[in-house]
């Protein structure tokens, strides 16, 4: 079932009511809606709404996916006006559906809905944990909802910034006239702006609750209620807690009425009607003081001017006089047009004009603007005793406390500022320098010298004032000066009275010189920059020197011998530029003692790029000291084992798997005798205490993102292997969460990223909760250094692509699997020798069949043979090509690609939709043969050419093969083979065809150890005689002589 959420909000009718929340969904499992015949009614009843979700109890359950806690009320019916055609509402676009639907002619038309209630404190806290939810079952999110998180987060912003007031409302009751309320303050500042765009952006869906009139609410007016409903919710519920003296105040005055209902659930002021108004017209006459200055045309601007430059011969200094305040008129639509005050005193009449703008009463308005000016910043009073002030005149001492404490009041009260670029500058305050300075002539070689690592860098630290580097004596004369600005050679700085404590601090260290290792002064060089703070003290500047410089470089971007990088002369095939650039990567990072993660896109070729690794190593030490330990799913260990015999034959190449496996003292045993030992991440858990027993000379992670958790049993027991370097492999190092990132760079160098409670608090939290733009840039720089990602599209990638590439993918059977096929095998194989012509035939069939279900999964196989076996709750883990499928797609589905997955098998096809279904949480498209031919082409049509359509498509090889055109998927997967390599190559390309404007990767699943890698390896030795071999179809097979069709089926259990 796929299902799409709604909230639907309409505004409180009234002051003591509460604002209408429901929820609502929509669902797919509804049938094909009619079409509706006959003549349309001009002024239609509300129907019901044929696939809106009518169940109250299923809407719950789906509130209680994002908040286990969450309080609703009852279901109830509503209305909604909605797009409509014939066949009734159209579905919103994040609904995927099967339905065909008439949209030749739209309308609006009123639909009955089921809803739940929310109370406003539950609206609040589901739209607080919307992006909570997770699980299988998480509906998709209407974009009504996703607009109301964008203006809830409006509201936490005013809120948070502090940008409201208590205030009294009026109301149309006479017996209690007034309520306080809290409300935004809305004039002045970005906040009328950013509430214009953001209704402009509301979805019609938002307003689609018309009044009996018809009228729809406006979307400003809409949002506006939104914002103020909430805000007032939000203060009152937060101060449950004030003080006592508010709550239990026992004066009768207005004043004390009103304090009290600002804080209390009832909102309306029990006070004596004629003093109440009085205390009303109070009330607004205080507003009217809050309200910013000038109008809607323009501000009142203050332009602070610094003293003319004079000689200080390279000392700092502080002018005795000279800066000055001049007052001005600025246009708010055009900033830069500017009337000086002299204008507006020599202006006739009540209007100055300037520009094509006109300023009505200038002279009034600027009076009565600088008047609260100088409430705000006592010296501009001074001026005032001018009838026609201009400006005024300003010492050191007083810019400051202008600059550092009235600035601020002034902007929010809707002066506008014009002020020194300097003042915000880091440069112009006091900051640290820290140098990086390499104390050996080349970067360390930790492959051939273990020692060149120990702390080859050394550090220095230095207080700055801009250009100029602070002594102790230094710094003892600048603090004479008394003075919190002060000027050299031109420039303004500044000294805050803390950063001038902090300094001292700092100075006051014993130590400001230091040595430190390679991922330490990577970690200081990319992590530390302005907005971190050392001791009190932003970090100015970090520079680096010598060669460090340039390994910074190289490893974040690359440099001239990587890309002229020649491959391992012991490398069987020929690497593309990119990858020998990623192979150059990893080994320098080998070289320098660094871990690295390769994150190419799946199908760009991790695996080679590491064993290269590996061949490169072994050439360069004359032959691997130890074993490398390389884990990888267990679902990928055949794929691994095909890719050394390829590529590596001379790599001496061990899998520790199967119940036969060695233990303690005999693993490492078998460990000094191998170059290579491949195990999964099941049993890197299971038997950690004997691993942990060698020390490995590499230790690679395939798929990393196993150990994304890091209170995993396996994630933990990875990280006490010890290895002389560490190479993570993964497409997805990042999927949910940014810890994960950081379990990942624990594993290749650990401390590189801090602790996980720091990386959480200075990384995770900010960025993802807070959309911190320096944290998210600073991490970015960090880890850029250490992952390597490359995707098809990038065009130095795509260049060195094939527009088609075909690719093997070798899966590892289960133990059930395995199990299975032997009792296939024995049971079938023994009968062949007695059978002849067509009986014989048919049995072969028959036997290829039933493994192919084995290897598919073993349910496809029990259903075959007794069809009631129910469909358990989860297929995974119990076939390694299903296992494989469902980590490739996930890939595939991070990257935003589609894919095709074809298999000839019907139930099997059921039986992939299903799971896939169920995994991913998204429809998925299905044809095979008992698909009517107007809904077979509905449903290519909805793949090809909409945005929203499935991204998987299952298809039966002979339904799906031939003369379909499926050019937007640009992945094919052939989960199950035919053995005829013409009928794949059609099916494959449905993809690969005019009209396809990506690479195509075509995936084709082999189970090794099994008949499936045995015919496959038997096909490509006969390759090019192939199709006279085999012919249509698969025939061919039971031609075969009893030995080597025997030869063909039986188990190689030393593949599996």
């Amino acid at each position: 079932m796929h299902t799409v959420l709604h909230l639907h909000w309409r505004p409180a009718d009234g002051p003591a009511q509460a604002p209408t929340i429901l929820i609502w969904a929509e669902t797919n499992e509804a049938p094909q809606p009619v079409r509706q015949r006959g003549r349309l009614a001009a002024q239609p009843r509300p129907r019901s709404h044929p696939f809106a979700l009518a169940d109250g109890a299923a809407l719950r359950r789906f509130l209680q996916l994002f908040d286990a806690t969450m309080i609703s009320g009852r279901a109830e019916p509503f209305a909604l006006h909605l797009p409509s055609s014939r066949t009734g509402p159209l579905p919103s676009p994040e609904l995927t559906h099967p339905w065909e639907l008439d949209t030749a002619h739209l309308f609006l038309a009123p639909w009955q809905i089921t809803g739940l209630r929310l109370p406003p404190a539950s609206a609040l806290s589901f739209l607080h944990h919307l992006y909570r939810g997770e699980g299988p079952e998480r509906p998709a999110l209407g974009a009504d909802i996703l607009f109301w998180r964008k203006a809830f987060d409006l509201v936490l912003e005013i809120l948070a910034q502090q940008h409201y007031v208590p205030s009294l409302a009026s109301t149309a009751s006479a017996d209690a006239p007034f309520r306080a309320i809290w409300q935004p303050v809305w004039d002045g500042g970005d906040l009328p702006r950013r509430l214009r765009r953001l209704a402009e952006a509301m979805p019609p869906l938002c307003r689609a609750g018309a009044e009996a009139d018809g009228d729809e609410p406006a979307p400003h007016q809409l949002l506006r209620a939104f914002v103020e409903q909430n805000c007032d919710l939000l203060v009152r519920s937060g101060s449950n807690d004030a003080p006592h003296r508010i709550v239990y105040l026992h004066n009768r005055a207005c004043a004390a009425a009103w304090l009290k209902a600002l804080v209390s659930d009832e909102a309306t002021v029990p006070a004596s009607s004629n003093r109440l108004y009085e205390f009303a017209a109070e009330m607004k006459a205080w507003q009217r003081n809050l309200a910013p200055i000038g109008d809607t045309g323009f501000a009142i601007a203050l332009r602070l001017h610094p003293p003319p430059q004079s000689s200080d011969n390279g000392h700092f200094h502080v002018p005795a006089s000279g800066w000055r305040i001049d007052y001005l008129l600025q246009a708010r639509e055009e900033p830069t047009l500017l009337a000086p005050a002299e204008s507006v005193w020599q202006a006739p009449g009540e209007s100055l004009i300037l520009a094509e703008h006109r300023f009505v009463r200038p002279q009034e308005k600027l009076l009565a603007g600088l008047g609260q000016a100088a409430n705000l910043f006592p010296p501009i009073e001074r001026s005032l005793q001018d009838p026609t002030p201009t400006h005024v005149d300003l010492n050191t001492t007083e810019v400051y406390e202008f600059l550092r404490q009235a600035a601020p009041a002034l902007k929010q009260s809707g002066f506008a500022l014009i002020l020194p670029q300097w003042w915000e500058e880091a440069a112009a305050r006091l900051g640290l320098r820290i140098y990086l300075t390499p104390l050996t002539p080349a970067p360390p070689d930790v492959a051939h010298d273990p020692e060149s690592s120990r702390r080859p860098i050394s550090y220095r630290w230095e207080l700055a004032l801009g250009d100029t580097i602070l002594t102790r004596q230094a710094f003892t004369e600048l603090v004479a000066l008394r003075s919190p600005l002060v000027q050299k050679a031109g420039r303004w700085l500044r000294l805050d009275p803390e950063q001038i404590e902090a300094a001292a601090r700092f100075l006051d260290r014993q130590s400001f010189e230091g040595r430190m290792d390679l991922q330490q002064a990577l970690r200081v060089a990319l992590g530390l920059d302005n907005k971190i703070d050392i001791s009190g003290l932003p970090v100015e500047r970090v520079i680096t020197e010598g060669w460090l410089t340039e390994v910074i470089a190289s490893l974040s971007q690359g440099d001239e011998a990587m890309r002229q990088a020649a491959q391992p002369a012991a490398l069987h095939g020929a690497l593309r530029p990119y990858q020998r650039f990623g192979f150059a990567w990893l080994h320098r990072h080998r070289q320098l003692g660094l871990g690295a993660c390769l994150a190419d896109d799946m199908g760009l070729g991790k695996s080679i790029q590491a064993i290269a690794l590996l061949l490169q190593e072994q050439a360069e030490m004359q032959g691997l000291p130890a074993a490398t330990l390389l884990i990888c799913p267990t679902s990928l260990l055949g794929n691994w084992r095909r890719e050394f015999e390829r590529f590596a034959p001379g790599l001496r190449l061990f899998i520790h798997h199967g119940s036969e496996r060695p233990r303690a003292a005999d693993l490492a045993a078998v460990a000094a005798r191998h170059d290579v030992l491949l195990t999964s991440y099941t049993l890197a858990r299971r038997d950690a205490e004997a691993l942990e027993q060698t020390h490995w000379y590499g230790l690679i992670l395939d798929e990393a993102q196993k150990i994304k958790n890091p209170e995993t049993l396996v994630a933990q027991a990875v990280q006490r292997f010890s290895a002389h370097f560490r190479l993570a492999l993964t497409g997805t190092p990042v999927e949910n969460r940014l810890t994960e990132l950081w379990s990942i760079f624990n594993f290749l160098n650990r401390g590189y990223l801090g602790s996980y409670n720091s990386f959480n608090k200075h990384f995770a939290l900010p960025i993802e909760r807070y959309q911190d733009q320096p944290a998210a840039e600073r991490l970015a720089r960090m880890v850029k250094p250490f992952i390597l990602r490359r995707l098809k599209s990038d065009p130095n990638v795509i260049q060195d692509l094939p527009d088609r590439q075909e690719m093997k993918v070798y899966c590892t059977l289960s133990e059930e699997q395995a199990a299975l096929y032997q009792r296939v095998v024995d049971e079938g194989l023994p009968r062949i020798a007695d059978l002849r012509g067509r009986a014989r035939r048919l049995h072969i069939f028959n036997l290829l069949t039933r493994l192919k279900q084995v290897l598919n999964h073993p349910l496809h196989y029990l259903r075959a043979i007794a069809d009631a076996s129910p469909l358990p709750e989860t297929l995974s883990r119990r076939s390694g090509k299903l296992d494989r499928l469902t980590e490739m797609l996930e890939e595939v589905l991070d990257v935003g690609d589609r894919a095709l997955i074809f298999t000839q098998f019907a139930e099997m096809g059921h039986l992939l939709t299903e799971h896939l279904q169920q995994q991913f949480d998204r429809p998925v498209l299905y044809l095979h043969g008992r698909v009517p031919a107007a809904r077979r082409q509905a449903m290519i049509t909805h793949f090809q050419e909409d945005p929203h359509a499935p991204s998987l498509f299952v298809l039966t090889l002979q339904t799906g093969g031939l003369g379909l055109n499926l050019t937007a998927a640009n992945h094919v997967f052939h989960f199950d083979r035919w053995w005829n390599p013409a009928v794949e190559r059609q099916a494959s390309d449905r993809a690969y065809r005019i009209g396809q404007t990506r690479n195509v990767q075509i995936h084709q699943f082999i189970t090794a150890g099994t008949l499936e890698e045995a015919i496959d390896e038997l096909l490509e030795r006969k390759k090019g005689l192939a199709e006279a071999i085999i012919g249509e179809d698969e025939g061919w097979l039971a031609d075969l002589s009893d030995a080597d069709l025997s030869a063909l089926l039986q188990l190689d259990k030393d593949r599996v």
